[in-house]
């Protein structure tokens, strides 16, 4: 969806950001696996096949998806920072989950910094069904 094409979403452990061609070889990877295949009850796709069906999302005004970060995943590259904060505390929104310019990463490594956190997506489809009643899908 064009809509959320700029946007970031940013939490206290996790940050999504919109799925772009440079995700697209890291989730083909993660699609190659048998178990996520049944799990999601996908197909799986070559990684030409992928790159289509990420434009294919990026444009249907019917679905929304999001690539999700994890700021501590692999460690805070960068930041000087390890994973479970200031002395080995909790994540805090102050520390590493204030990723991208406050984390030290330079806007030109932002990309390989955003595939090096991916730890999953999340898709949310919208429709123009009316009705009162609950459709059962």
């Amino acid at each position: 969806m064009l809509v959320n094409l700029e946007s970031r979403v940013e939490g206290r452990g996790v940050v999504m950001v919109p799925y772009r061609p440079l995700h697209v070889p890291k989730y083909h990877e993660w699609m190659t696996q048998p178990a996520l295949l049944a799990a999601t009850a996908s197909d799986p796709l070559s990684l030409e096949e992928e790159y289509d069906n990420q434009v294919s999302w990026r444009d249907d005004e019917g679905k929304l998806t999001f690539i999700l970060l994890d700021p501590w995943h692999g460690g805070c590259t960068g930041s000087g920072l390890k994973k479970g904060g200031p002395a080995g505390n909790s994540p805090d929104v102050d520390d590493c989950a204030k990723i991208g310019s406050r984390l030290g990463v330079k806007e030109k490594e932002w990309g390989k910094f955003e595939v090096d956190k991916m730890v999953g997506d999340v898709n949310s489809f919208f429709s123009d069904y009316e009705d009162d009643e609950v459709r059962a899908t």
